[in-house]
């Protein structure tokens, strides 16, 4: 943001400079220098950098670093905030989702709905031998229902089976677009709580990806 006491009479050049090149160097200042700086002093840091290329060697240059690194604690200090937002990239490069779907095939995906009863969901789950289901509303994703869940409501005694599931229904799931990497997918996996990753474009669900497919996929992918 330009503010209005800023005067370009004295201002004899502008350097350019884009987030990544901001929160890469003001990381590099931390782990390099010692220096605990924000953003601000990252593309402060970075456009003295280009200044010194062109001025050739022997020559001092003077900058101003404007912040700290206080505020950014979880941001660009963050290597998972840092990669959510495409700033850093050291993962290896194992695809995309949608490359794992396309692997996998045309494989039916199994649903259910809000208003079917825990029977025919049981039912379901033997018939394809599934421990859970994307629960679909309109054709959107809207919950996931798992046989824990109807578990609990049977042993507590206060529902039958012929009882819809809507009550069970978990709305915590995790969610992923086709274009993710599968690097990504990866990190999901390897937190304790993520089991199950819906595949989500336009709010349509294209596909369920369990950590066998994430293993079938990199196995195939590396014979």
């Amino acid at each position: 943001m330009i503010t209005q006491a800023m005067d370009f009479s004295i201002v004899d050049d502008m350097i350019q400079v884009t987030d990544k090149d901001c929160f890469l160097t003001a990381r590099e200042l931390t782990t390099k220098e010692g220096m605990f700086a924000g953003g601000s002093s990252g593309a402060a840091v970075w456009g003295a950098l280009q200044v010194a290329k062109k001025a050739g060697p022997g020559k001092r240059i003077v900058v101003v670093l404007p912040d700290s690194g206080t505020r950014y604690l979880s941001k660009l200090f963050s290597d998972e905030w840092m990669r959510d937002w495409g700033f850093l990239d050291d993962r290896p490069d194992l695809g995309s989702v949608q490359q794992m779907l396309n692997r996998k095939g045309n494989a039916p995906i199994f649903s259910a709905a809000a208003g079917d009863s825990m029977l025919a969901v049981i039912d379901k789950m033997k018939q394809h031998d599934i421990s859970q289901l994307p629960v679909l509303e309109n054709d959107e994703l809207v919950g996931l229902i798992r046989e824990s869940d109807l578990l609990a409501m049977l042993v507590s005694g206060k529902r039958s089976s012929t009882n819809p599931i809507r009550e069970a229904i978990e709305t915590d799931y995790h969610t992923i677009s086709p274009q993710t990497p599968v690097s990504r997918l990866a990190e999901m996996f390897s937190k304790g709580n993520c089991d199950v990753v819906f595949a989500v474009d336009n709010k349509k669900l294209v596909g369920i990806l369990t950590k066998i497919d994430l293993i079938d996929y990199l196995a195939g992918a590396q014979s």
